[in-house]
């Protein structure tokens, strides 16, 4: 449910990420993948999850819950979808520990209203970091770990890359010998 890829920017964190969606697809032609990248640290908790107004009554749903929501919402085609939400930053224990549940064998989303939603198979839940800093034993623990140095990206898989990437925009087919 669960996945940590740990390494610095440009260890190739996204790029194997992008190379699974596209195995994945190869693998089974009748598959679907759903990413959705976030960023947790560029907004805040209550934009995340949403909030509970407690003045109205009403539940305001975040970013996060507003993803899951549709998607359960939306499950005509959840056998054949994978729905991988990914999130770019540091692992801070503020937005992470509300995951925990999710991570757990249970699959439980609980929202501010009390709400709870049963989290689906075919979910991810991806982590992106540079490193463990912030990161608590519980969400470690919750999670499968891979592990990017930075000495097998240099400079020149990089400039390839670089190239590949703006000559695919051109509809140019490239061979590297």
């Amino acid at each position: 449910m669960g996945l940590i890829l740990v390494g610095p920017a440009g260890s190739g964190k996204s790029t194997s990420l992008k190379i699974l969606f596209k195995i994945l697809e190869i693998l089974n032609s009748n598959i679907v993948i759903d990413a959705y990248n976030l960023n947790p640290k560029s907004i805040n908790k209550f934009e995340l999850y949403g909030k509970f107004d407690d003045n109205t009554d009403t539940m305001h749903d975040g970013i996060l819950t507003k993803i899951i929501r549709k998607t359960l919402e939306n499950n005509t085609d959840l056998v054949n979808r994978i729905i991988f939400i990914i999130f770019d930053g540091d692992i801070d224990p503020v937005w992470a520990e509300n995951l925990n549940s999710v991570l757990d064998d249970c699959k439980l989303y609980t929202l501010p209203n009390g709400e709870r939603m049963n989290i689906t198979r075919n979910f991810r839940f991806v982590f992106e970091v540079q490193n463990l800093k912030y990161t608590t034993n519980a969400t470690i623990s919750r999670c499968g770990l891979n592990y990017y140095s930075s000495s097998i990206v240099n400079y020149q898989t990089l400039y390839w890359k670089f190239m590949i990437d703006l000559l695919s925009q051109f509809s140019l087919k490239i061979e590297i010998s």
